[in-house]
């Protein structure tokens, strides 16, 4: 699990700052898992060059059995909480002409399980789009809605990927209104100094501590409809998306296919909100740490401690 971990991190800090070229003073939102997880589900049916690079993007390098590893993630990740709403749904949709194989079919069945379904893209378009619409909107409690639109399926899609995430956090203890007021918020650039290394360096277990401070941070909500292909294809999804080089052989024997999209929809919502817990267990204060003023950019991350794998990854520039 440690290796599969090292090498979603190192696949968030990649994209994560080509996402911020593409928005250098902007809101920048995605999670990671979902679209790690998807692609891992698409490597499963490619074969030659389009499974290496697609390995190479992940950094799947010294990870032993990829699918055993994410479907572990996924069924710690998808416990319960009282104390935030999260919904990870990842879905690959595969046009019913391509005629998916058995030993494709079974081999994903078990570690992504529901994530895959054979539709019909090219005769029952509309309908398609409308039930697969209906589907994320009930998955995502009404929080999504027609995901899918003209811009994004035609009759021509082979291959969709379509994730759907959002995070509404509660505080263990709600913030007092009577200190919920307006600050100035400074804008400058922040992302310049994470790769990998700092990142696994900041939110390493054994230099982080539970500590009780005074927090000031802004109430926001982002909701990012990104269109990630030309993102991963500058980090070396080539054959991927294209018809002419791509090699999907280990899903279907029909030749010219490719992943068709990306779709990834993704909110975060963080307010005031919270429980009546006065203290939180097993914290201590550190006076030359009592505060923590976020009145400026910020990189932000929500990571799932057990397995210490990222679920959303932003920056945020813009109030």
């Amino acid at each position: 699990m440690d290796a599969l971990q090292l090498a979603n991190s190192a696949f968030a800090v990649d994209l994560f700052k080509k996402l911020c070229e593409k928005e250098p003073a902007g809101n920048v939102l995605f999670s990671p898992i979902c679209l790690s997880t998807s692609l891992s589900l698409v490597q499963v049916g490619a074969k030659g060059d389009t499974a290496n690079e697609i390995g190479q993007v992940l950094h799947f390098e010294n990870v032993k059995d990829v699918p055993f590893g994410f479907q572990t993630v996924t069924s710690d990740v998808n416990k319960l909480s009282s104390f935030y709403s999260l919904k990870l749904i990842k879905r690959l949709y595969v046009d019913k002409s391509l005629n998916p194989s058995t030993e494709f079919i079974s081999s994903t069945k078990r570690p992504y399980a529901k994530e895959m379904e054979t539709v019909d893209f090219k005769d029952k378009l509309e309908e398609t789009k409308g039930q697969i619409n209906n589907s994320i909107k009930d998955l995502t409690d009404g929080h999504f809605e027609n995901i899918l639109s003209n811009n994004n399926v035609n009759d021509q899609t082979k291959i969709l990927m379509v994730n759907a995430a959002y995070f509404i956090g509660k505080w263990m203890k709600k913030f007092p209104e009577s200190e919920t007021k307006e600050c100035p918020f400074r804008v400058n650039k922040v992302e310049k100094q994470l790769n990998s290394e700092t990142l696994l360096q900041w939110t390493n277990p054994s230099t982080m501590a539970n500590t009780k401070v005074k927090l000031s941070i802004p109430k926001f909500k982002v909701e990012n409809m990104i269109d990630p292909k030309a993102s991963l294809e500058n980090l070396g999804l080539k054959s991927t998306f294209d018809e002419s080089t791509s090699d999907f052989s280990g899903m279907s024997e029909t030749k010219g296919v490719a992943l068709s999209n990306v779709i990834h929809r993704v909110c975060l919502e963080i307010s005031e909100d919270g429980g009546d817990s006065i203290e939180v267990p097993g914290s201590r204060i550190l006076q030359h740490k009592d505060e923590f003023r976020a009145d400026h950019p910020f990189i932000f991350i929500v990571r799932h401690n057990k397995t210490r794998n990222i679920i959303f990854f932003g920056k945020f520039c813009s109030p």
